[in-house]
């Protein structure tokens, strides 16, 4: 079989002098000799169900009360995946009573009802045979999913114990964060939630010397970036198996270049990302218009997006709210970009003992917010007397809808009585009429329609704004916040 993480193999970064390098462990597999007859068995027509059950009871080599809550051997961004337990025994009586339904169930098939009922029986005949095959086959896949699965815990206690070992491969299903203290400096952490489909991730955070390595470049490289989200984590992979491999190689070379000139990597791995990072900025406040543009007409980020959870595109909100009120939409955008930068200056300081331009770089991010701040207090007073304005507009818009209402409800109200002991087939005739007869009926309905639709559009541009208002208000709170101003 070819090279399989957590099948033919536990991957592993093993700590050689300073150096980590890349090892397999072989898994065992004393089992795989009788999955192969189970599945023979499963294939030939002389064994049944029960055949392959005691089979398996009698030549297993190992436990067979655990339960394992790994994926395998299904994908990591696979869905309702359960635990890994040998099935429960069928006594002769239950197995017989399974087979009645089995069979049962077969009249009502649509292949065998189409059939004239001379056929029928042979048709059933085949499903039958067919149903007992996959339940074999079914059955043989779930005992060796259960040897795979204990040859894999077997070999990850192996691992665990060997010499030199700081990180190795997992299987593990569902939400985990796995800490490696990897040396005095490095601590390297796994968040794993396997097996959750599309809620699936597979994150790795590395942090030297208590600080996260953070990739500040997806600030100024996505239209949407997190940035409480980002400081926890370094990077991310699609959740799959055969990542491990990509996963443990970033993490090894990242640890070995930084062991070998720990100015250098610091210089490469994050001086780098934080010059990205104020360069962008520096490009979003000469032109905001043209940034946000470019952020959200990039069609090549859209795979970045499934993958990375901190980031994502322009929501079916925002882009009403920029089509709405573009000025204000962009003005927001840079002071959300540029404001969130300051939950970093802490960490760039903290670094900045091995790295002194990361003081600098700071410094220069705490001066574009300084010279921001009153651009985002004025505006955000403007917005805020503006959604004031559009409150005032609602209230009176909304006392004026209730007092239509009230007035078409007196004229449904006679309707209803005119029409109440009328026959279906006459109706019709009885309302028009009355629509003739009451001719101020009509002009209210039109009315309010006209101003239940205003009132909904009304509402719409003050929700819209008022999202604006927040994102400013978040932008304002920080800036309040780190540099000291009121």
């Amino acid at each position: 079989m070819d090279r399989q993480i957590n099948i033919t193999h536990v991957t592993t970064l093993t700590k050689v002098g300073d150096q980590l390098v890349s090892k397999d462990f072989p898994i065992e597999q004393p089992n795989d000799g009788l999955c192969q007859h189970l599945h023979m068995m499963a294939e030939q027509e002389d064994y049944t169900m029960l055949d392959v059950q005691r089979y398996f009871h009698s030549h297993f080599q190992g436990d067979q009360m655990s339960t394992y809550k790994y994926c395998l051997p299904y994908d990591y961004s696979a869905s309702y995946v359960k635990d890994i337990e040998v099935p429960e025994e069928l006594t002769d009586d239950e197995y017989q009573q399974r087979l009645k339904e089995i069979k049962s169930r077969l009249q009502y098939v649509k292949s065998v009802r189409r059939l004239p009922r001379s056929q029928r029986s042979d048709e059933i005949d085949r499903l039958f045979a067919q149903s007992l095959k996959e339940l074999k086959t079914n059955l043989a896949d779930k005992y060796e999913r259960y040897a795979r699965a204990q040859a894999l815990s077997d070999t990850i206690s192996e691992v665990k114990e060997a010499s030199g070992v700081c990180i190795y491969s997992r299987e593990d299903r569902g939400w985990h964060t796995f800490n490696y203290k990897v040396d005095d400096n490095f601590v390297v952490s796994f968040g794993t939630n396997f097996g959750y489909g599309c809620a699936s991730y597979f994150d790795i955070t590395v942090k030297y010397n208590g600080i996260v390595l953070v990739p500040y470049s997806y600030i100024v490289n996505y239209y949407y970036a997190n940035f409480c989200d980002i400081r926890r984590c370094t990077t991310r992979l699609r959740p799959h198996r055969e990542l491990w491999d990509k996963a443990l190689e970033y993490v090894r070379d990242l640890i070995n270049e930084a062991q070998a000139d720990p100015e250098a990597f610091i210089r490469t791995k994050v001086l780098n990302e934080v010059r990205i990072m104020v360069d962008g900025l520096k490009g979003i406040i000469s032109n905001p218009a043209g940034e946000l543009k470019r952020l959200t007409n990039k069609e090549e980020l859209s795979e970045d997006y499934k993958v990375f959870r901190v980031i994502r595109p322009m929501t079916t909100m925002e882009e009403s709210e920029y089509s709405l009120y573009p000025e204000e939409f962009v003005s927001a955008f840079k002071m959300e970009k540029v404001s969130g930068c300051l939950n970093y200056l802490n960490d760039l300081r903290g670094l900045s003992t091995i790295c002194a331009e990361l003081s600098t770089y700071a410094d220069t991010v705490e001066e574009m917010n300084r010279q921001l701040y009153p651009e985002i207090k004025d505006l955000y007073k403007n917005v805020e007397r503006t959604l004031k304005y559009l409150q005032r507009d609602i209230d009176r818009m909304e006392k004026r809808m209730d007092i239509i209402d009230h007035r078409v409800e007196y004229f449904e109200k006679k309707l209803d009585k005119a029409l109440e002991n009328v026959t279906f087939d006459q109706k019709d005739e009885v309302t028009r009429r009355f629509h003739a007869m009451h001719p101020r009926y009509a002009s209210l309905l039109k009315t309010q329609l006209a101003q239940r639709e205003a009132l909904i559009q009304k509402r719409t541009q003050h929700s819209l704004r008022n999202d604006i208002y927040k994102r400013l208000s978040k932008s304002l709170v920080l800036e309040e916040s780190y540099l000291k101003v009121a």
